[in-house]
């Protein structure tokens, strides 16, 4: 009974139940204003048709206002799968690792303190350093 307790913690250690450990801050101003759990209908199609455990929803304020949408992912295959489909738009970037998905995309800011927090938020995942 207890080695079955054992190997149930361990394999609910790694599920990304919750969302990564975003920057506070980055260059430029960049401010965490909030983070919330976001309703799972509300993502993209490529997204739900791939499958992904939980969402999320960061906004960040400063040069401009840009919002982070995080997907943990069900497989490191979903991910790459939705990196390949995803369609691209201006002032958006999309960043993936084995356990998230994350779609970045902002409003009046200019091409470096975006670069600046891009950066900053592809650094914090796990596994991204």
């Amino acid at each position: 009974m207890l080695c079955c307790l054992t190997i149930l913690l361990f394999s609910c250690a790694g599920s990304p139940a919750t969302p990564p450990k975003l920057p506070e801050s980055a260059s430029f101003g960049w401010r965490l204003k909030d983070i919330a759990e976001t309703n799972p209908d509300a993502a993209p199609d490529s997204v739900r048709t791939l499958g992904f455990l939980k969402s999320w929803r960061a906004e960040y304020t400063g040069p401009g206002v840009a919002n982070v949408d995080v997907y943990a992912l069900k497989s490191e295959a979903a991910g790459l799968e939705m990196t390949q489909k995803w369609r691209a738009s201006a002032q958006t970037v999309t960043v993936f690792n084995a356990k998230y998905f994350v779609v970045i995309h902002w409003q009046t800011a200019d091409n470096a303190s975006a670069t600046a927090l891009v950066g900053q938020i592809e650094r914090s995942l796990p596994g991204s350093q």
